[in-house]
């Protein structure tokens, strides 16, 4: 316990957030941390001259990129060039947050131009300068997104993971679609909802591995967590709530878990299974030994290859008490969600971007040329696993 106390008094969280879901998300996990107690980060945002005061000045350093464009998300090859403008900047701004070899460098991004094509810089700059590939937290599109945005998350998903010669950083694919209650609702409502869930659930898998574990033989803590989000390939966040509105738990650990995987990835149990790397936080459980035992031992027993780091703890907010379980599984098999991504945008046709682009004010920067060559690129880029 020692190691863990001395650890928290070390440990720096540095957290770069790329467009504007990037940058929501990032402040989110920031915000919640601080009301944790846990106030340890360096930051810094990037976008495209949007101004939101409130979003601001929660990141420690801002880079505007190209401001006059006002947000450029139409061709993902000009976007980056745009980006890459700010080369020298960004450099300077990411040698100022990088924590020291007791802390975490993690990376947000949605699946805008602004956020995409900024993060391939980034992490750019990370390998080529500083030598590092950290995690990156990215938001998936959901299906009728339009084909721009699948166009930029596939390509980036490529260049990252599946070339021959990729980038290298883990990506931990975050899914905000609608769960099957909430399909009647309006996305903004949904989307909304995710974005105040998905930053509770890093928050609190980072929190779990400082804490005071309830139970000593399982107490997972930073060097695991830290361990699992930089395991190469596709990972995936999960974010349960273990309660329902009668105030009833479910206590099946095992089949929340999985369930949720699949959900996200469309993988079946048995992929799932392959997973390299596990880091499990289950926070504000009362359960009693037999209970607790059992169900551990089940998810110990989940995994082919690996042993699941597994804690549960206790948060010390009130407003934290609701029980809940959160996990990243890492170095997945090649989910389905993401072949259904880069399908849909490469069955893009150049007059249905076109049509996109009907009443935006910026479309200066549009190379028609390219634009033509779209569908033919990214058939060559994934033919090999749809």
């Amino acid at each position: 316990m020692l190691a863990r106390l001395h650890l928290v008094r070390q440990f720096e969280l540095s957290i770069i957030s790329c467009g504007d879901a990037g940058m929501e998300l990032g402040a989110s996990i920031i915000t919640l941390l601080k009301s944790l107690g846990k106030e340890m980060h360096k930051s810094l945002g990037i976008n495209s001259g949007r101004i939101d005061p409130d979003l601001d000045k929660v990141f420690k350093k801002y880079v505007s990129i190209d401001p006059d464009t006002g947000g450029f998300a139409h061709d993902l090859t000009s976007a980056t060039a745009i980006a890459g403008s700010s080369y020298e900047t960004l450099n300077k701004s990411i040698g100022g947050i990088l924590p020291s070899k007791n802390g975490i460098l993690m990376i947000t991004v949605g699946g805008g131009g602004t956020g995409i094509a900024s993060a391939m810089v980034v992490l750019k700059i990370l390998r080529e300068i500083y030598q590092q590939t950290p995690p990156v937290f990215l938001l998936l599109p959901e299906v009728f997104e339009n084909s721009r945005v699948h166009y930029n998350v596939s390509q980036f998903l490529y260049h990252t993971v599946y070339s021959n010669n990729p980038i290298g950083n883990p990506v931990i694919v975050i899914d905000n679609k609608a769960t099957e209650g909430e399909y009647k609702e309006p996305f903004d409502v949904v989307a909304k909802r995710r974005m105040e869930i998905i930053p509770k659930a890093i928050a609190n898998l980072l929190y779990s591995a400082f804490t005071k574990p309830r139970y000593e033989e399982y107490n997972a803590e930073f060097r695991d967590f830290s361990e699992v989000i930089h395991t190469s390939g596709i990972g995936v966040l999960v974010a349960k709530d273990l309660e329902n509105d009668q105030g009833e738990l479910n206590l099946r650990f095992d089949d929340i878990l999985f369930d949720s995987i699949t959900e996200i990835t469309s993988l079946p149990r048995e992929k799932i299974a392959e997973a390299r790397k596990v880091f499990i936080s289950i926070l504000n459980v009362d359960m009693q030994q037999f209970q607790f035992t059992v169900e551990a031992k089940k998810i110990k027993a989940l995994f082919k290859d690996t042993s699941p780091y597994l804690i549960f703890a206790d948060s010390e907010e009130e407003e934290s008490k609701r029980p809940t379980l959160n996990a990243i599984v890492t170095g997945l098999p090649l989910p389905p969600r993401v072949i259904q991504i880069m399908k849909i945008a490469r069955e893009s046709r150049k007059d249905m971007i076109f049509k996109e682009m009907e009443g935006l004010e910026v479309v200066s920067n549009l190379d028609t040329e390219r634009v033509a060559t779209l569908e033919e690129e990214i058939e060559n880029s994934y033919l090999k696993y749809s």
